[in-house]
């Protein structure tokens, strides 16, 4: 069978700004391990797109601790539980226009969805809005050994898919997603939701808010067509 356009969506900050639930989620992590960060304090954007392995790396090297494979487990664990209980008591809304999107989009080809947070994280959301009925698959980060930038869960999400990667297109809105889908060999609309024009230079084409998309020229820059989607 031969191969052909697909659509793969990121989750945080593409479908819905759920990077403030991440942050607290977070922070009652590292509270509970005895360190400190306070999401409110400088920039908000620090982790996005990185993923949680790299996010309590990079915060127990600012706390001077050890942080052992066990301990590491055990903090992404945390977080997750408490990521699930804060979007059941005080669920994300999606994007203006992104379900019209997906589902129009995926009347025409398949559609995924990539993203370096957990199934536990992503599922319930997207059940909420309806979205496990038209994704042909959900690339988490239990399914990969190495996430974004890794050219891994874009590669995987187009196998699965059916895509051929040079006439297939990832959202995104951090630079570590844009890189991954490059790297797997699709083209990237940015989304400026966490980040700028200039932090996402690398991808395709960038637009403000998803919203702003229409899919006949979302499909024609998957194959190559268009320049500019709006």
């Amino acid at each position: 069978m031969p191969r052909s356009t697909v659509i793969v969506f990121d989750f945080d900050g593409v479908i819905c700004d759920s990077e403030p639930l991440h942050d607290s989620a977070l922070a009652h992590a590292v509270r509970g391990a005895g360190w400190h960060y306070d999401p409110g304090e400088g920039d908000t954007h620090r982790f996005v797109g990185l993923g949680d392995r790299a996010a309590f790396q990079i915060l127990a090297r600012e706390a001077g601790v050890d942080l052992t494979p066990e301990r590491l487990d055990e903090l992404i664990d945390r977080k997750a539980e408490r990521f699930s209980e804060l979007a059941a008591t005080n669920p994300p809304e999606p994007f203006e226009g992104v379900l019209a999107l997906a589902s129009a989009l995926a009347r025409e080809v398949p559609v995924g969805l990539c993203t370096a947070s957990r199934l536990i994280e992503v599922g319930p959301i997207l059940q909420r809005f309806g979205l496990m009925q038209i994704l042909g698959t959900v690339v988490t980060r239990e399914d990969v050994r190495e996430t974004k930038p890794d050219p891994e869960p874009y590669a995987l999400a187009v196998e699965r898919l059916g895509g051929d990667p040079s006439m297939s297109l990832a959202i995104e809105d951090s630079p570590t997603g844009v890189a991954s889908a490059l790297a797997a060999g699709m083209r990237v609309i940015g989304i400026g939701s966490s980040r700028t024009r200039e932090d996402l230079a690398q991808a395709s084409a960038f637009v403000e808010r998803i919203g702003m998309l229409d899919p006949a020229r979302v499909l024609e820059l998957a194959r190559g067509v268009a320049i500019d989607p709006v």
